[in-house]
């Protein structure tokens, strides 16, 4: 049985789209905590029994261990200073969150942690950008997308992946690039974050057909194009995919 739950501060909603995709009962470890938000609101609503809240910035570790204090969740939240997944054993944390973080160092952290990344049962991650690029650096090292959802925080949207070890499908690029559990649930987010991403892609275009591009830029020219065409597609099947999901 999980403990009784404790006053916690509300999350904003990127945190809170993190927090509902933890399997309750969990131990999580929140890599880059901060100001530990997120395993404070775990354990604290009993979501997580445990948790590691870690951080490579000294100053950020003690803002983190004061509001831990303040919480009153020292003894069920263990601080550590590290970098990436240097700070945990394979297997002590079913779920590791990784948010805030660029794409391309998340995929980095989980190479150079990949022992305690494959013991996992859970990857949560929230990527700044990049998240083509992570969803396909996910499958080169054997992940495959469990979910995908979509926040949006001051007209600002986040992708929220949860990733397990497994063989990827091969989706088609235009799904890869957006989301392809996002289309395949489809995400209520998800119109407007395809209208963005259309916008965009046809600004791309624009600016690359204003200037004298190399062939580099010609063939990023088709790609928006591309993207645009089957975005709309989507856009006009109401949110799911005409393909099916993958190939």
């Amino acid at each position: 049985m999980l403990p009784c739950a404790l006053n916690t501060p509300a999350l904003p909603p990127r945190l809170l789209a993190l927090a509902n995709l933890v399997p309750p009962g969990r131990v999580v470890a929140d890599i880059g905590t901060d100001h530990a938000l997120l395993p404070i609101h775990l354990v604290g609503s009993g979501r997580a029994p445990r948790a590691i809240a870690t951080d490579v910035s000294p100053a950020s570790l003690a803002k983190a261990r004061a509001a831990v204090a303040a919480a009153g969740l020292s003894e069920r939240i263990a601080l550590r200073r590290g970098s990436g997944l240097s700070t945990l054993r394979p297997g002590e944390a079913a779920v590791l969150v990784l948010a805030g973080l660029g794409g391309l160092s998340i995929a980095q952290i989980l190479a150079e942690g990949y022992a305690a990344a494959r013991a996992a049962e859970l990857l949560l991650l929230q990527p700044m950008r990049h998240a083509e690029e992570l969803r396909r650096r996910l499958a080169a090292d054997g992940f495959r997308l469990a979910n995908e959802v979509l926040a949006r925080e001051r007209q600002r949207f986040y992708v929220i992946m949860a990733a397990e070890p497994g063989p990827m499908p091969a989706y088609p690029e235009a799904l890869l690039a957006v989301g392809p559990l996002l289309v395949a649930r489809p995400d209520p987010l998800l119109k407007p974050y395809l209208e963005m991403r259309i916008a965009r892609e046809r600004r791309i275009y624009a600016r690359i057909e204003k200037a004298a591009c190399s062939a580099a830029g010609r063939a990023r020219a088709r790609l928006a194009l591309e993207r645009v065409r089957a975005w709309e597609e989507l856009l006009d099947a109401g949110g799911s995919s005409p393909c099916g999901g993958h190939r």
